[in-house]
């Protein structure tokens, strides 16, 4: 990413984090950042855009980690690994995440878009088991998979997020997947939420 294009969305972040996203305009952007409004929408068609930089860079470092795992790996073995395997890029964007958890949370409809993003990410990974199995389409194992992944994915993600800020997300991921095996291997435990006393 190039440097115009990193302070437009650092400034972007910071300014939808502290002002909240509806009341920012791109203008705003372009002046904490030091461009002319020109130069914003040289790099930007709007201001939501600002947010999704790399988003599906990620998935297709993802899948390409994911598919690279022998078939001897299981499924959700190495959805685990290939989610660990990019932590170390991930942890470099952390004070980054943090400004976008708080700009998405400042906005309704930002909510609702952040909704139809985890349903696009859901595709990304289905079609990747899919084509583990050399499938047309993710079938519902694929999307059951994906749904379940990400979801534990996005935990681990939550819980380094808002721990230590030398926090180790790959260490949070395996750990959330193992517990992941463990329930559905063993259930809940004796007076867990979902235990039937």
């Amino acid at each position: 990413m190039d440097r115009t294009r990193k302070e437009l969305r650092l400034a972007a972040l910071e300014l939808f984090a502290s002002e909240g996203f509806d009341r920012v305009k791109a203008e705003d952007i372009a002046e904490r950042a030091g461009v002319s409004r020109r130069t914003f929408f040289r790099y930007f068609e709007t201001k939501e855009d600002v947010l999704y930089i790399g988003e599906h860079r990620f998935f297709d470092v993802f899948a390409t980690t994911f598919l690279a795992f022998p078939a001897s790996v299981s499924d959700v073995a190495a959805v685990c690994a290939s989610f660990a395997a990019l932590a170390s890029r991930t942890e470099r964007g952390r004070d980054a995440l943090l400004l976008y958890r708080k700009a998405i949370s400042s906005s309704a409809v930002l909510r609702g878009r952040e909704q139809d993003h985890v349903r696009v990410d859901m595709d990304l990974v289905g079609r990747a088991i899919a084509d583990r199995h050399h499938l047309a389409e993710p079938d519902d194992r694929c999307r059951l998979l994906a749904a379940t992944a990400l979801t534990t994915y996005r935990i681990a993600f939550d819980k380094w997020l808002d721990g230590p800020a030398h926090g180790d997300l790959a260490k949070v991921v395996v750990n959330e997947f193992a517990l992941l095996a463990e329930v559905v291997q063993q259930g809940p435990s004796a007076g867990a939420p979902f235990s039937s006393d």
